[in-house]
């Protein structure tokens, strides 16, 4: 066997083998912690696996714990010297290369950095491409003395065995990375051919000619492979896969077969390049080649390709890809979302500021405040369920009762949107009872989204049906329009999160991607499934709810507790002034004494004095915050009796939890509704009496 042919063997070996994790590791120790995040992002992008240490004591740790091919270490870092950390390793018996790259360049530092046993030494520039360099040249000798090693182990062993051919033909068959040993003699002598006729430019000639290149594959000669690589293209046997070449040849690798002639014309011994190849059945698979020249072979007639399956991690790629970019649509439209009824508010706020405003003025401003703070008020809830939606927290409060009970008060919702577009809603309700075991609210809310979303995608003047039904032992809801209609490519992700139907550039079909994906997790968390169906774009669509059809008898109605709030006292505490001042109002319209607070201590003193029934209080006050007030007042006897209500922008379960255990007796999520104050008030008020 040749030195050029073992050479190539350890070469594999070492890439792919026990080896294979050192070389592709590489340990950066860096103070800065942006040059740290800087560099780190480039060594990783030329292919490197980088572990970063602001520190020589955590790349100590790194070292005993991992193996390193590779470590590029600041000369001054803290705890200290680059130079001493590079004996350490020396002493723990890491044979890892060390570039030593600082920013306080000098004669003597770089002498000591070479005595110590640094592979290179850099100085730090605006440039990293050096740095790069080096770090390749690093890996590549890494590599060679790997490969030196492996060769005397080879040679050793050969001595034993008597045979060296066949311990080197247990490791080529035992490889996990697909080998073809190719002849590209006749590939050299085309070349050659095309020099006598007079082309200079061997690059330019084949970038211009694809049929060129595209022949010159088949004057490749495949003279052996290894089991991994019948595997990696579905041959089952060498023959097969040496005669039917020509079939794992896609054009997406066009490019890489143009690159790799380019290199051996160049007079290069290695390549290395991504790549597509065919199975035999016809499948694509996303490959990595490494091509190794036989130095010692003449013509290019010994050549060894390493082809590595990297198909599920370029698949895992275009995932992260494409999670990137939902990620910033939905940034978009989360953007556009809140600007528009943002808008719309400080509009109509600035109407109602005008001197001389008519009543139907006044009355048309103050329905569009409400309107859009509403729209804001269902984004944020829609944006808070999600989270919980993806991680199976829908909390369900379940009741038996009549899906029917649903219908008008789904319609109330949404017909001011319905009657703004001039649409036609025609609703059926069937005769029969449709009772369900399941959460009113989170129904009422699903069917609220199909509707809006009905009327949102309908033109005006367009129809929209809206029916309930018995089918066998299931309970039906159907929604039905005759609007923008949805495409094959978009019907068949619409469910997912974050994920829009085409739209235009005003948005005037506009949404976040998160009320359809909350449908869909709200009804399979009651047991049932959601359909989506449309004939494509503007032929309308018609979205189908299942749930499981109850037996069990109705539960029994329990109607909004109502308490006479005429005499009772309230204190709000609120740093802010505005809404603070109508809060208080609201609660005085309702005939309570109302009193106020602007801080945690302010608070306190007020409490003492004014000896409230009820107590709103913000959690994000300045001095002493909510949780902090509702302790102390909870640590004072006198307050037991108290009905402490938790008003916060952060509406998570935790956040839930975290104001019960500070003594809160109910949590509210901002913006609030002065009546959903007074009335789960009024329900604790009456649980307790």
């Amino acid at each position: 066997m040749s030195i050029g042919m073992k050479r190539c063997i350890a070469d594999v070996d070492a890439a792919n083998l026990s080896e294979r994790s050192r070389l592709s590791r590489l340990l950066l120790v860096e103070d800065n912690d942006s040059l740290l995040v800087t560099l780190k992002a480039i060594l990783e992008d030329e292919g490197f696996a980088v572990t970063g240490c602001a520190t020589a004591t955590e790349a100590l740790v790194q070292i005993q714990q991992q193996k390193y091919g590779i470590a590029v270490v600041d000369l001054k870092l803290p705890d200290m010297q680059g130079t001493q950390l590079l004996k350490k390793f020396r002493d723990l018996g890491s044979k890892v290369r060390v570039i030593i790259n600082t920013a306080y360049g000098g004669f003597e530092s770089a002498k000591d950095a070479v005595n110590s046993g640094a592979f290179a030494y850099l100085e730090k520039a605006t440039d990293p491409s050096e740095l790069v360099r080096e770090v390749h040249r690093a890996n590549r000798s890494h590599f060679e003395r790997y490969a030196e090693d492996l060769e005397a182990a080879v040679a050793e062993r050969t001595m034993e065995l008597s045979e060296s051919e066949v311990r080197l033909r247990l490791i080529i068959d035992n490889s996990p990375v697909g080998l073809l040993h190719e002849d590209f003699s006749e590939v050299q002598k085309w070349i050659d051919i095309l020099r006598e006729e007079g082309v200079e430019d061997i690059q330019e000639y084949l970038e211009n000619n694809a049929d060129a290149v595209a022949e010159c594959f088949d004057l490749v000669k495949i003279l052996d492979v290894n089991p991994a690589a019948l595997k990696l293209h579905e041959a089952s046997n060498k023959n097969e896969l040496i005669e039917s070449l020509a079939r794992t040849f896609c054009k997406e690798s066009y490019h890489t077969f143009r690159d790799e002639l380019i290199a051996l014309s160049d007079g290069r011994t290695s390549f290395e390049s991504d790549a597509v190849v065919k199975t035999l059945s016809g499948e694509k698979r996303d490959v990595m080649l490494r091509m190794f020249v036989d130095e010692n072979a003449p013509n290019w007639s010994s050549s060894y390709i390493a082809v590595t399956d990297i198909t599920e991690r370029k698949r895992a790629e275009a995932e992260v890809c494409d999670a990137v970019r939902r990620r910033d649509e939905f940034l978009a439209v989360l953007s556009h979302e809140l600007r528009n009824p943002l808008a719309a508010i400080l509009n109509a706020t600035s109407v109602l500021s005008e001197d001389e405003v008519s009543e139907e003025t006044d009355l048309e401003a103050r329905e569009v405040i409400e309107r859009h703070v509403r729209h804001l008020a269902r984004l944020l809830d829609d944006l808070l369920d999600m989270p919980r939606a993806t991680h199976d927290k829908v909390r369900l409060h379940r009741d038996v009762f009549d899906i029917r009970s649903l219908m008008m008060d789904v319609v109330r919702c949404v017909q001011p949107q319905i009657d703004q577009k001039r649409q036609q809603l025609h609703i059926r309700i069937p005769d029969e009872p449709l009772r369900v075991n399941g959460d009113v609210g989170r129904l009422l809310q699903v069917q609220v989204n199909l509707l809006v979303n009905a009327s949102k995608y309908t033109g005006e003047g367009g129809t929209i049906e809206y029916m309930t039904l018995r089918e066998n032992h299931e309970a039906v809801i159907r929604v039905r329009d005759n609007g923008a209609g949805i495409s094959e490519s978009s019907i068949r992700n619409i469910f997912e999160p974050f994920t829009q139907t085409e739209q235009t550039l005003d948005r005037s079909q506009g949404g976040m991607g998160l009320g359809l994906p909350l449908v869909r997790m709200i009804v399979e968390a009651h047991g049932g499934t959601v359909l989506a169906v449309s004939e494509g774009r503007a032929h309308g669509s018609e979205f189908t709810i299942r749930l499981p059809f109850s037996d069990a008898p109705q539960s029994p109605r329990t109607e909004d507790p109502t308490v006479d709030f005429r005499g009772k006292k309230i204190l709000i505490v609120e740093d802010n002034p505005g809404i603070c001042r109508m809060l208080a109002r609201s609660m005085e319209i309702k005939g309570l004494d109302v009193a106020m607070a602007a801080d945690g201590r302010d608070a306190l003193e007020v409490f003492g004095d004014f000896d409230p029934d009820f107590a709103v209080i913000d959690i994000g006050l300045p001095i002493l915050n909510g949780f902090e007030v509702a302790r102390t007042i909870r640590s004072q006897p006198q307050f037991g009796d108290v009905v402490l209500v938790a008003v916060t922008g952060y509406g998570q379960e935790n956040d839930h939890k975290k104001a019960l255990a500070a003594g809160f007796d109910l949590h509210l999520v901002k913006p609030i509704d002065p009546d959903e104050i007074l009335r789960v008030i009024a329900a604790h008020y009456m649980s307790v009496m």
